[in-house]
Protein backbone atom coordinates (compact mmCIF):
# COMPACT_ATOMS: atom_id res chain seq x y z
CA UNK A 1 0.00 0.00 0.00
CA UNK A 2 1.29 3.33 -0.88
CA UNK A 3 -0.77 6.59 0.03
CA UNK A 4 -0.75 9.47 -1.92
CA UNK A 5 -1.94 12.73 -1.19
CA UNK A 6 -4.84 14.06 -3.63
CA UNK A 7 -5.06 18.20 -3.41
CA UNK A 8 -8.37 18.52 -3.69
CA UNK A 9 -8.98 16.32 -0.59
CA UNK A 10 -7.86 16.66 2.93
CA UNK A 11 -6.89 13.20 3.37
CA UNK A 12 -5.11 9.95 1.87
CA UNK A 13 -5.61 7.76 -1.29
CA UNK A 14 -4.26 4.35 -0.71
CA UNK A 15 -3.96 1.69 -3.15
CA UNK A 16 -4.81 -1.62 -2.19
CA UNK A 17 -3.79 -4.82 -4.16
CA UNK A 18 -5.41 -7.35 -2.13
CA UNK A 19 -8.90 -5.42 -0.24
CA UNK A 20 -9.57 -8.90 1.67
CA UNK A 21 -6.78 -7.91 3.38
CA UNK A 22 -8.47 -5.31 5.10
CA UNK A 23 -9.87 -5.58 8.97
CA UNK A 24 -9.91 -1.94 10.26
CA UNK A 25 -10.07 1.85 9.09
CA UNK A 26 -9.13 4.40 10.93
CA UNK A 27 -11.32 6.89 8.99
CA UNK A 28 -13.81 6.56 6.16
CA UNK A 29 -14.22 4.06 3.40
CA UNK A 30 -15.02 5.99 -0.35
CA UNK A 31 -15.64 3.65 -3.29
CA UNK A 32 -15.95 5.56 -6.09
CA UNK A 33 -15.57 5.82 -10.04
CA UNK A 34 -14.78 1.69 -10.14
CA UNK A 35 -15.71 -0.11 -13.34
CA UNK A 36 -15.46 -3.56 -11.24
CA UNK A 37 -18.65 -5.57 -10.31
CA UNK A 38 -17.40 -7.12 -6.86
CA UNK A 39 -15.00 -5.61 -4.09
CA UNK A 40 -13.83 -8.71 -1.75
CA UNK A 41 -14.21 -6.91 1.71
CA UNK A 42 -15.08 -9.77 3.75
CA UNK A 43 -12.96 -9.02 6.47
CA UNK A 44 -13.59 -5.49 7.18
CA UNK A 45 -14.92 -5.59 10.48
CA UNK A 46 -15.07 -1.80 11.37
CA UNK A 47 -14.79 1.54 9.98
CA UNK A 48 -14.01 3.70 12.83
CA UNK A 49 -14.63 7.53 11.04
CA UNK A 50 -12.23 9.55 12.47
CA UNK A 51 -12.20 11.29 9.72
CA UNK A 52 -15.22 11.83 7.51
CA UNK A 53 -15.75 12.06 3.70
CA UNK A 54 -17.40 15.73 2.88
CA UNK A 55 -17.31 15.45 6.55
CA UNK A 56 -20.17 13.68 7.14
CA UNK A 57 -20.13 10.07 5.57
CA UNK A 58 -17.64 6.87 7.04
CA UNK A 59 -18.66 4.52 4.24
CA UNK A 60 -19.22 6.82 0.47
CA UNK A 61 -19.82 4.50 -2.17
CA UNK A 62 -21.12 6.28 -5.52
CA UNK A 63 -20.38 6.38 -9.37
CA UNK A 64 -19.48 2.54 -9.55
CA UNK A 65 -20.66 1.65 -13.13
CA UNK A 66 -19.15 0.52 -16.33
CA UNK A 67 -18.84 2.60 -19.66
CA UNK A 68 -20.41 0.39 -21.52
CA UNK A 69 -23.67 0.93 -20.07
CA UNK A 70 -24.03 -1.91 -18.16
CA UNK A 71 -24.52 -2.34 -14.16
CA UNK A 72 -20.70 -2.23 -12.76
CA UNK A 73 -20.35 -2.67 -8.94
CA UNK A 74 -22.76 -5.12 -7.50
CA UNK A 75 -21.99 -6.81 -4.24
CA UNK A 76 -19.10 -4.80 -1.90
CA UNK A 77 -19.21 -8.27 0.29
CA UNK A 78 -19.42 -6.63 3.64
CA UNK A 79 -20.25 -9.93 5.47
CA UNK A 80 -18.14 -8.89 8.64
CA UNK A 81 -18.90 -5.01 8.97
CA UNK A 82 -20.46 -4.09 12.24
CA UNK A 83 -21.46 -0.61 13.53
CA UNK A 84 -20.50 0.84 17.06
Amino acid sequence: MSPRAKPWTRAFCIEVTDPKSIREVTGYVLVALNQFDYLPLENLRIIRGTKLYEDRYSLAIFLNYRRDGNFGLRQLGLKNLTVE
